[in-house]
């Protein structure tokens, strides 16, 4: 009897250890949360200790781009300007470039009023586009330094002054345009070659008025103005001298004529 109480006392002491040490729900999450930690450790212990250099730089690269430079400060106008003594007269600089069938031209105005009358806005005539419609085209124009607004009409290149110019007062004015000889009846053939005369864009004459409807025979570059034109490119004469070969350069040349190749 006394035998068997103390089994039984015995098995009831080992049923109690086993059921402090059985596994409960909570014990998962513990090892889950345990896991998760050492994970976590070797991952920052891995991205703080040094590395080989190449693996490094493949695990965690180094942003080495420099930072874009600041954005550079665009002009408003073609040709930037700066303040130009008024001269007597106007004065007209011009470049133009030669190709096979197309002129590139570029043309700085300094216009001076010398009429009595206060002036809103300019005439130029573009005397190919009297021959063959729209031979010359504008790219762009500035007023004073800013883009300007124009308007082209047949062979009239109109600009509106922003402010008006008094008697005695003075505008620059500067132009890109393109001669498209393509399919235009402009210029004669001579000997088998093309002649292209009067082809820089003028100020009209003001004469009460501006003189807008006359032709290349019935008036040229009459006003007061002198002319500074270089011509480069496939020309094989012009009616300025000859600087270098395939380079033209003349002064006071009005009416300049070039003749292709």
């Amino acid at each position: 009897m006394e035998q068997r109480e103390k089994k039984e006392r015995k098995e009831n002491r080992k049923e109690k250890r086993q059921a402090k040490g059985g596994f409960k729900p909570w014990h998962g999450l513990l090892i889950i949360a345990l896991l998760m930690g050492l994970v976590y450790a070797w991952f920052f212990l891995l991205k703080i200790t040094p590395l080989p250099e190449r693996i490094q730089n493949v695990l965690y690269p180094t942003e080495t781009a420099p930072l874009p430079a600041a954005t550079p400060e665009l002009s408003p106008t073609p040709e930037p300007t700066t303040a130009i003594p008024k001269p007597d007269v106007s004065i007209y600089t011009a470049k133009l470039t030669v190709e096979q069938q197309t002129i590139y031209g570029s043309m700085r105005l300094h216009y001076v009023n010398n009429s009595a009358d206060t002036l809103y806005s300019i005439p130029l005539h573009l005397y190919p586009n009297t021959l063959s419609p729209d031979t010359v085209t504008v790219q762009r124009l500035s007023l004073n330094g800013i883009s300007a607004y124009y308007t082209v009409e047949g062979d009239i290149l109109e600009v509106p002054l922003a402010l008006e110019i008094e008697p005695g007062g003075d505008c620059v004015i500067y132009a890109e345009f393109t001669v498209n000889l393509t399919g235009s009846s402009y210029g004669r053939l001579i000997s088998g070659k093309r002649e292209l005369p009067y082809i820089l864009p003028a100020a009209g004459v003001y004469e009460n008025g501006w003189l807008t409807d006359a032709t290349m025979d019935q008036l040229t570059y009459t006003a007061p103005a002198t002319y500074s034109v270089m011509v480069e490119g496939a020309v094989s004469s012009a009616s300025i001298p000859e600087a270098e070969p395939g380079h033209f350069y003349g002064e006071n040349a009005q009416g300049v004529t070039i003749t292709l190749r």
